[in-house]
């Protein structure tokens, strides 16, 4: 986690992978590219609603671009209906943030 600086962030459903960069926009942390090519890590994902547990399930994985390596992960669960969908994945992409910089910065010290 150290040494990135640059991330791509691939579609990721419910538009969690559009939260996750409005999240991100203003971070001095991390910059969100463009291109793959162009990134020190690619963040990969899942987010789908359990109707039958009334929850939003997000999955998400930081690997290193070149190897493919695993770098960091995250696994969140948001209760919805209520809140409606779209107030589950802002919740959702707000605590993946959250805990992507809490753990760099444990990394860092």
């Amino acid at each position: 986690l150290l040494s990135i600086r640059k991330i791509y962030i691939e579609r990721i459903d419910n538009k969690l992978s559009d939260e996750i960069m409005k999240d991100l926009a203003g971070s001095s942390m991390l910059r969100v590219v463009d291109k793959a090519d162009d990134a020190d890590a690619i963040l990969r994902g899942t987010c789908f609603q359990s109707r039958h547990l009334k929850r939003l399930h997000s999955e998400v994985y930081l690997s290193d671009r070149i190897s493919g390596s695993s770098i960091w992960q995250d696994v969140v669960y948001v209760p919805w209906n209520p809140p409606g969908l779209n107030k589950a994945v802002n919740k959702a992409a707000a605590e993946i943030v959250t805990h992507l910089f809490q753990s760099m910065r444990q990394v860092e010290r």
